[in-house]
């Protein structure tokens, strides 16, 4: 008989990996499950960079060791610790329970939060609306609705002020108002006012900050010591990298130099791009015109030249880098390690990297040490990095594709048995179950049981928008609902604002749901790089994240802000402006993107071309449509009514033969894991980056693939299929959600 289901929203077929796991062990009295880590960090956004996580720091010596407990739940839902051998060594009395940091452990009584030590005291008995788990030795409380700091002892030592909760590193909390960030020290004291665009960590003593569409460096004191004069800028090494000069890679005009902390250009701006410096390695491009990916010393010198399609940084010694669709490992001197042999291949993540091979028939993800030894087989559909000892795997269980978790020495610790698992984003991870959603932590704890129609993400300030009922509202990270579930649509908070409306006049609200202002105009967007654009009297221009008007309404269209750049269309031609409103690429193009990757598709006379970010061609105009490039190097392109697909040299990897292309997202890799959705005679198949036919046409629709499976469609049905071509769910019955179709 065939089942039959009810497909809702795209997230039925989300990004399916995360790193989770559940442990049980057998108490006399009762069940457990073992929580084994869940810190709490700062998280990072600047506008021009990928900074690394803050990690959170020991403050002395007394607290650097944790002890060997873990947060359990018990049958009766209530939480205790446990140590290694499950034994209950802190009763199981508390609503909820976070792991020990810096000798203290966040626990909830009822709706109170306080803190326990590792004998079970309590040495701040629960009494706040909230907390944060200790970094340098203080932790955040919540009083009151507004956030304070306590000490290890539970005494107040900066008074509950503030509207987000302060994650100290070095000293230095960031100090959040709606769109503006400022510093304040440890004892409260505010060192710099909130009045910056962004200010992204400390590395060697130096913090990018934005003011406007300016970059500059601050010091630990707030001082400005390198003022804000760069189009754009990037870290300083990280702390921990004592072999990288400490230089960082900033824009003037169109090309990247690097500075030093004096802000002296050491390496005059040469490079259309450059990233920051890695075991004394930074990845390069000369020329976009010319894009092959090489490594430049700190002298600014190639020691390995520009030859790959594709180049990674340096992580555990050794970098991914891509030529001729094979990926491989390289040491700082451009040695080639690890031959190029795998059809994908990711970063080193605790002495492992997880690898994908095709073997003719399905992509199968195993996992290599440093010397390029399989020391667990390719075995799984999906395989994510190691984190903590563990990491998410996914495969068919029978006629399911589930997830679970491995270690190091490929046992299970989680057996496959979640629907979904999304990827990890601040130690939690979204888990369905029976078409519902909820939240799992590292250690594969149900933090939050499955109960929701939607989920999202949780942003910086601890909450994540969530459907209920057809509505969305949003909750906290103890999945109580902080923000009822009343409006029509509901987006990430960035930098405590959310937009929560769509329609006529969209609404951006702070994080207890209150309106902070009305958009000024008609449709407003989400925020980009600081910036959204809204129509106003039928023309669009852009605010800020006060909800002020900051670049005029004076266009006929405009797009959302990338890499630096906004297309615009003035008198039906399009240009890019910057984030000041000045004309950077003047209009001359009957069509425009976004960039992405460092190219926008430009269209002149009817053809379709690639611009580069000075608006020179680095693709001359003459196909008939496109996507953007990808992440891998590779676009498909539209000739004479056929797909193909092109390198960043405009050569042709993949002759246009296939009258169907899916281009699921805005800047999809061209290849997603390998493999694109193609239609040929009407059929939708996948084929690979040599064009060969991998999985025949023979489906209605095909999606592209996300963590080794695919959606793909049959006349009524739909199902799920592995890189093989066979079903891991269905096919099934193809039901409207009644919700979607109203």
């Amino acid at each position: 008989m065939m089942k039959k289901i009810v497909l809702g929203s795209a997230l039925f077929f989300m990004m399916l990996a995360g790193s989770a796991c559940a442990v049980e062990v057998e108490n006399p009295a009762e069940t457990t499950v073992v929580q084994a880590t869940a810190a709490t960090v700062e998280p990072t956004q600047p506008p021009t960079a990928e900074p690394a996580a803050m990690a959170n720091q020991p403050a002395d010596s007394e607290v650097a060791v944790e002890p060997a407990l873990f947060p359990a739940i018990t049958t009766n839902g209530k939480f205790g610790f446990v140590d290694p051998a499950g034994q209950m060594v802190i009763e199981p009395t508390y609503d909820s329970a976070e792991p020990f940091i810096e000798g203290r452990a966040l626990v909830r009584l009822g709706e109170a939060w306080g803190f326990v030590d590792e004998t079970g005291q309590e040495v701040v008995s629960p009494r706040y609306e909230g907390g944060t788990s200790y970094t340098e030795g203080l932790a955040s409380v919540l009083q009151n609705g507004k956030w304070g700091v306590i000490d290890r002892a539970g005494q107040m030592v900066i008074e509950p002020a503030f509207d987000a909760p302060l994650f100290f590193r070095d000293g230095l909390a960031h100090l959040v108002t709606p769109g503006k960030f400022g510093l304040i020290d440890t004892d409260g004291n505010t060192l710099i006012e909130p009045t910056y665009d962004w200010i992204d960590g400390f590395y060697h003593q130096r913090a990018l900050v934005q003011v406007g569409s300016a970059f500059g460096y601050l010091n630990p004191d707030g001082q400005m010591v390198i003022e804000p004069q760069f189009e754009g800028g990037e870290h300083f090494p990280l702390d921990s990298d004592t072999v990288s000069e400490v230089l960082a890679p900033v824009r003037l005009g169109e090309m990247f130099g690097y500075i030093d902390a004096a802000g002296q250009m050491v390496i005059e701006p040469q490079f259309e791009y450059a990233g920051p410096f890695a075991d004394g390695r930074a990845v390069a491009i000369t020329s976009f015109a010319e894009p092959r990916y090489g490594y430049i010393d700190a002298t600014g010198s190639y020691v390995i030249e520009p030859q790959f399609d594709t180049a990674f940084n340096f992580s555990e010694g050794l970098a991914v880098v891509i030529r001729d669709g094979l990926s491989g490992y390289i040491n700082p001197d451009g040695e080639m390690i690890i031959e190029r042999q795998f059809n994908t291949a990711e970063a080193f993540s605790e002495g492992l990297a997880a690898i994908g091979i095709f073997d003719g028939q399905e992509y199968r993800h195993g996992y290599i040490d440093t010397t390029g030894q399989v020391v667990i087989e390719p075995q799984f559909g999906f395989a994510g990095p190691f984190q903590g000892g563990v990491a998410v795997v996914g495969q068919s269980v029978g006629e399911a594709y589930l997830y679970g978790l491995i270690k190091s020495d490929g046992s299970w610790l989680i057996e496959p048995q979640y629907d979904a698992l999304t990827h990890f984003a601040d130690q939690w991870a979204a888990v369905m179950h029976d078409g519902q959603w909820g939240y799992v932590d590292v250690s594969g704890t149900e933090v939050v049981a499955p109960q929701f129609e939607e989920v999202g993400v949780f942003s910086e300030n601890g909450l994540a928008p969530v459907r209920i009922n057809g509505k969305y509202g949003y909750i906290n990270r103890e999945g109580a609902v902080v923000i009822p579930a009343r409006f029509d649509n509901a987006f990430a908070f960035e930098d405590g604002v959310a937009r929560v409306a769509g329609g006529a006049q969209d609404i951006y609200v702070d994080t207890s749901g209150q309106t902070l202002f009305t958009s000024p105009g008609l449709y407003g967007s989400d925020f980009r790089e600081g910036l959204a654009t809204v129509q106003i009297d039928n023309k669009f221009g852009f605010m800020d994240k006060t909800g002020h008007l900051v670049i005029d309404a004076r266009y006929n269209a405009a797009g959302s802000f990338n890499e630096g750049l906004a297309w615009v269309q003035l008198d039906n031609r399009y240009g890019f402006i910057d984030p000041t409103g000045q004309m950077v690429i003047e209009p001359r193009y009957d069509m425009a993107s976004d960039f992405k990757n460092g190219l926008a598709l430009a269209v002149r006379d009817g053809k379709w071309g690639y611009i580069d970010p000075t608006g020179a061609w680095a693709i001359e105009p003459h196909f008939d449509g496109g996507n953007v490039f990808g992440s891998d190097g590779y676009a498909a392109v539209y000739v004479d009514g056929q797909w193909g697909m092109i390198d960043r040299q405009g050569n042709f990897v993949v002759e246009p033969t296939f009258e169907s292309y899916n281009t699921y997202f805005f800047g999809q890799p061209g290849f997603p894991e390998g493999l694109a959705a193609v239609g040929l005679d009407g059929q939708w198949g996948y084929v690979d980056s040599t064009g060969q036919m991998v999985i025949e046409p023979q489906f209605t629709y095909a999606e592209n693939f996300t963590n080794g499976v695919a959606r793909i469609d049959l006349p009524g049905q739909t199902g799920l299929i592995n890189k093989a071509g066979n079903f891991i769910y269905g096919p099934v019955q193809l039901v409207v959600d009644p919700i979607l179709s109203e």
